[in-house]
This record gives structure tokens, C-alpha cells and sequence, in this order.
């Protein structure tokens, strides 16, 4: 979401909507107070609003703060001004002004934040500058309002840094959150006007109000504050996904593609951005951080069957465990999209999913936790190179957790040894088919996850799991079943 939004007060003369709309802008931001007066406060105020409206452009307000009266007169004041342009119901944003030299500390500034967001029930927005915020530590400190609408780097003179400067697309450095808008000044129709550009929609909604658009998979589009900032194995996933559940799964899938399908790439994966879907004026699900892109260079866009067979097979196997909560691209009736995995159904039927992974009950997911396990892929116990070629997930891991079961269940904990010692064969024989490894310091990795799931597969018994990992050591380090 990029809107762009101009400022109108008196300044602005005879500029009209239309050459707004034509210019490109998205809104308009009204002065409506000054202090406790109606200073520079444009005289077609009011036209500018029911024009603005009447056009579907984004509507907000502000007030330029000063010294005197009171910080929390003045928001009563501001706030009769926008009751009586209807700015505020929800729907409209509200932003305080703050840059008079006469401001030499922090109450009027405080005063106002709190008593507006009362007033409105909803967080309102600052405007400020690098020549006013840089010798006001209570400006940039304040809890109150957190949200930042814009700051240039630079006074009035020479010029606002615009659409040149990297904090237009950036934000503000040093702020609490993202900038929900960035400023410079430049003319429409001959006319200079100070303008925004709105880059998040997340805050955006908040200061508004209005809930959230939707993207196509019904999930509500979010800002980059609701996201991960997240790197799997190493490779970073650029805005990575939404928090909460759907990490979760999104954690757990990129695992298995990477050790049972093809392993990460970078650059190449990637997750949220606020975009439409290709031809559609539906948001894309990448919106609502509920879409990812794996290994995008390799699966080209519209391009199908970029897989193997044998590959396209273990992807439907994932998702199959996954009971269906993510959609492959490569499955899409119209343009395929190799790359493309997103969240296919509602909150409630993640949740499910992301629980039964929480709770291990997937018959992957001990084994994946165990090779995800940092002090497996420490440098002391696997070298890089033998880390890159041990996908030994698939090869062994169900084959062997199976017969594990079985024989659990056939003939005993007697049994069981047995089986272990023959996991332990196959292990270590992988390893050193691989590259060099310490493999005491591997089979002491191993031990924790491996005994926690060998005793969650037993009877009641009168075994513990120190018990239990005392054996699991002996079978690990030596390769034979110690005496039952």
C-alpha cells in the first residue's frame, strides 16, 4: 500500500481536488487548529473535505501544537474543529504538528497525545523534523505516540529530502516503529505543497480506525510489524511471515522442503509485501504474511513442472501432513507458480496444525527437531560440508522410527535395543560416508530428542528417561545394545 496525500491549509490558494486526483494523490491531510486558533487553517476547508470524500480519497487532520494553552486545551479545541468537518468518526486520521521553537519541553506535547487519543479511541500520529527532534530527547522518548507520520532530514531550507532519499522508502531511524509516512515539499499545478506518502497499512488502520482489507485467502493484510523478521538454516527470508501459528507452519514446511526437496537458495526466498495479485484487484496473500516463495530463480512464475516427479510427490507428501492448511502454487488450474506456498484455510484449522507440531505429534517432527537442533549443527560436532549432504531425514528416519514401533510393540523393550542398535549402525555409517565428524559430540546432540521420543512411544513401565539415556549413550557411542 503506497498512498500519496497532500497537506491543505491557507498556503495551498486555489488548488483544487480534481488537480490532486490528476497529480496522482490518494488523500488530502487538513489543517484544522493552531494552538487554540484557526491560524493559516485554509477558508474552503470544509469543500476540500466533502470533495475529498465524495471522491473516495483518504481524509486526516492536523494540528499544529504550541506552547500555550495546555496540551489537553488544545486537543479540545482541535477536536471541535474535526467534529465539524466529520473528521472524527473512524475512517479519518489525526496527526499533531510539532515543530514551534517556542515547544521548549515535553507537557503540551504530552497533554495533547493523551487527551486526543481519548477523544478519538484510537492513536493519533506526529510530524516533526531532525531540526526540531535532535536536542528534544522527550520528543523522541515519548510513550504517548509512538507513530511517526513523517520527518525530514533537513529544515525548510534548501529543501525536504523526497523521493531521493532513502528514509522516503526506509522510514525515520531511531523511532519506535516504522514510519507510517514519509514528506517533501513539490509543486501541483504551480502550487507548492507539502506531501506524504503512505507506506504502511497496518499503522495506517490503526490511526484510521477501519479494519484491515483482506487478502485473496481471506486472512487481513498486515503491516511489517506483524511479521517475523526470520532466517531458516541460515538463509534469510526477506519480511519473513506472520507471527503466531502460522510461523509455525510455515517453519516446519520450509524445513522438510529443504531436507526432502531441494535445499534453500539465496537470494531467492522470500515472504511478505503488500501487492495485488497479477491482473486482480484482489490483495495477493503475501499481504497478510500468509504466503512464502522458495527458491524463486529455480521455479519461475507461470513456468510448470519445475520439480521432478519424484520432488512434486514429496511436496504433496508434506502437505498432506499438514492436512491441507497450505496450497502449492504448482497445484494452481490457471498460471502455475512453482514457487509459491500460502495458508489455504482460516485461523481455527491453523491453529490445529500448528498445535499437533507444537506438540510433536507429526512422526517427523522429533527427528526434525533433533537435526534443527543449534547444537547439532554446531561447527564442534558436524562440519559444514557434512551438514549440506546429511538429508538423512527421509532415508531413515520413518523407516526407522517405524520398525522401532513395531518392534516395541511385537516383542518388547528387548527388542527395542535391538532396533536401536541398528539405527545407531545406519547413523554413524552415514556420517562417515559424509565427511569427518566428532561423533561423540553428535551422538551427545542426538541423545536428549532421541530419548525423549523413544520413551513417549513406550508402555508404562518402570523405565526413566535417565534410564533410557543411559542406554540410548551406550548404543550411540559404542553401537551395540548394552546387557537388558
Amino acid at each position: 500500500m503506497t498512498t500519496h496525500i497532500a497537506d491543505i491549509a491557507s498556503y495551498q490558494g486555489t488548488l483544487t481536488i480534481p488537480q490532486l486526483r490528476a497529480a496522482g494523490f490518494g488523500g488530502i491531510n487538513v489543517k484544522v487548529s493552531h494552538g487554540a486558533t484557526t491560524k493559516s487553517v485554509h477558508p474552503d476547508v470544509a469543500a476540500y473535505v466533502r470533495e475529498a470524500r465524495a471522491a473516495g480519497m483518504a481524509l486526516s487532520s492536523f494540528h499544529w501544537l504550541t506552547a500555550s494553552p495546555s496540551g489537553t486545551a488544545q486537543a479540545d479545541y482541535a477536536f471541535r474543529q474535526m467534529a465539524a468537518l466529520g473528521l472524527t468518526a473512524a475512517g479519518a486520521a489525526h496527526v499533531v504538528d510539532v515543530e514551534d521553537a517556542a515547544l521548549v519541553n515535553g507537557q503540551a506535547y504530552r497533554d495533547y497525545c493523551l487527551r486526543m487519543q481519548v477523544l478519538l479511541d484510537r492513536p493519533i500520529a506526529i510530524y516533526t523534523g531532525d531540526w526540531f527532534a535532535a536536542d528534544r530527547a522527550w520528543l523522541r522518548a515519548s510513550p504517548e505516540s509512538p507513530w511517526l507520520w513523517s520527518a525530514p532530514t533537513v529544515g525548510y531550507v534548501p529543501a525536504y529530502p523526497g523521493d531521493g532519499s532513502p528514509m522516503w522508502e526506509t522510514g525515520y531511524a531511531g523511532w519506535p516503529e516504522l514510519s507510517v509516512m514519509q514528506y517533501r515539499v513539490a509543486k501541483v499545478a504551480g502550487i507548492p505543497v507539502s506531501q506524504s506518502a503512505v507506506r504502511d497499512a497496518d499503522l495506517w488502520a490503526r490511526m484510521t480506525g477501519v479494519a484491515m482489507a483482506n487478502s485473496q485467502n481471506g486472512w487481513p493484510v498486515v503491516g511489517q510489524s506483524a511479521v517475523t523478521d526470520r532466517a531458516i538454516r541460515g538463509v534469510e527470508f526477506p519480511n519473513g511471515w506472520l507471527k503466531g501459528d502460522v510461523d509455525v507452519i510455515f517453519t516446519y514446511l520450509i524445513n522438510r522442503l529443504h531436507l526432502e526437496v531441494e535445499a534453500m537458495i539465496t537470494p531467492g526466498c522470500w515472504g511478505w509485501f503488500i501487492k495485488k495479485i497479477v491482473n486482480s484487484d484482489e490483495y495477493s496473500n503475501h499481504s497478510s504474511g500468509t504466503a512464502i516463495d522458495y527458491n524463486a530463480p529455480n521455479h519461475p512464475y507461470g513456468k510448470r513442472n519445475t520439480y521432478s516427479a519424484a520432488d512434486r510427490n514429496k511436496i504433496h507428501a508434506i502437505l498432506d501432513d499438514l492436512d491441507g492448511v497450505v496450497r502449492w502454487g504448482g497445484d494452481y488450474t490457471g498460471t502455475p507458480d512453482d514457487m509459491h506456498f500460502e495458508i489455504n484455510k482460516g485461523k481455527a484449522a491453523v491453529k490445529v496444525v500448528a498445535d499437533r507440531i507444537r506438540a510433536g505429534e507429526n512422526s517427523m517432527d522429533w527427528a526434525d527437531d533433533v537435526i534443527a537442533n543449534p547444537s547439532w549443527r554446531a561447527d564442534s560436532a558436524v562440519n559444514p560440508t557434512v551438514q549440506a549432504k546429511f538429508a538423512i531425514s527421509d532415508s531413515w528416519t520413518r523407516a526407522h522410527l517405524a520398525e522401532v514401533k513395531s518392534a516395541e510393540a511385537a516383542a518388547g523393550v528387548a527388542a527395542l535395543k535391538t532396533q536401536l542398535s541398528s539405527v545407531s549402525a545406519v547413523l554413524l555409517a552415514a556420517i562417515r560416508e559424509n565427511g569427518d565428524v566428532d561423533e561423540t559430540a553428535l551422538a551427545e546432540a542426538l541423545i536428549p530428542g532421541l530419548s525423549a521420543a523413544i520413551i513417549a512411544e513406550l508402555p508404562e513401565s518402570a523405565l526413566t528417561i535417565e534410564g533410557v539415556e543411559q542406554a540410548v549413550r551406550n548404543v550411540l557411542l559404542t553401537g551395540a545394545a548394552p546387557d537388558a
